[in-house]
């Protein structure tokens, strides 16, 4: 894969904070550079990432902006992908630059890696409920009406993109459950450790389920320390347990 990072000037502003879902889209251009030199000198439109037919790639967007892509809706919920073409084409003439189908697949996957985007198929309603995947730009025109675009198309091979993504290593909706699962159980464990060496160093016998260490009487490991300073004298310590 050929990669041409070439930031658009200044083709964003809000800062993208959900990653719902990838969305497709085509230039509406036989070649990819007309539309990046459009879209620059008129400062309207952008995508994260522009495949030309060739499978040349251009970054547009930082990952972490929205990009100009599909109405205020579209461009808060997720990441943009556009494809050199025209929603016209036929499929075969999509599947024939193979080059490009290979990249745009290569940049789902790492988006799915990256953001735990699930590699799943999304329709107008799935992208209006908040669910996670993959869409195009004529689903999101369909789930909030914001626009009329219908690219890329519906003679575009999204089942091979899909296909050629997933065999790149992108994540299935129950490899998204699992990495889930195992957070959860992960981070389970480690907040209840991190509570319980907190309430033994810290919390005295009224305070928490911890009555203290039997070896210490009962005492935490700071009732402890407090009642030995105590014993020898120090100024202004005092033995929880007994209140001198």
């Amino acid at each position: 894969m050929t990669f041409y990072q070439r930031m658009g000037a200044g083709l964003w502003d809000k800062k993208l904070t959900n990653y719902q879902f990838i969305a497709v889209h085509s230039t509406e251009s036989d070649r990819a550079m007309p539309a990046i030199n459009w879209m620059e000198s008129q400062q309207n439109g952008s995508y994260h990432n522009l495949v030309d037919v060739n499978g040349d790639e251009w970054q547009l967007v930082p990952y972490d902006r929205q990009a100009w892509a599909a109405m205020s809706m579209g461009n808060a919920r997720g990441l943009h992908i556009c494809a050199a073409g025209r929603a016209a084409w036929p499929r075969s003439r999509w599947l024939g630059n193979s080059a490009q189908v290979s990249t745009l697949a290569k940049r789902i996957a790492y988006f799915s890696q990256m953001y735990g985007i699930p590699i799943v198929r999304l329709s107008p309603a799935d992208v209006r409920a908040g669910k996670r995947g993959i869409c195009t730009h004529a689903d999101i025109s369909a789930a909030f009406h914001e626009s009329d675009h219908t690219d890329p198309g519906p003679n575009y091979p999204m089942d091979e993109l899909l296909r050629q993504a997933t065999n790149q290593g992108g994540l299935s909706m129950s490899d998204v459950d699992a990495i889930n699962k195992f957070t959860a159980d992960f981070n389970g464990p480690i907040g209840s450790d991190v509570k319980d060496v907190r309430q033994q160093l810290t919390g005295g016998r009224d305070k928490g389920q911890y009555p203290g260490w039997p070896q210490l009487g009962n005492r935490t490991l700071v009732d402890a320390l407090a009642a030995l300073c105590a014993k020898a004298g120090v100024e202004g310590c005092y033995d929880p347990a007994t209140k001198k």
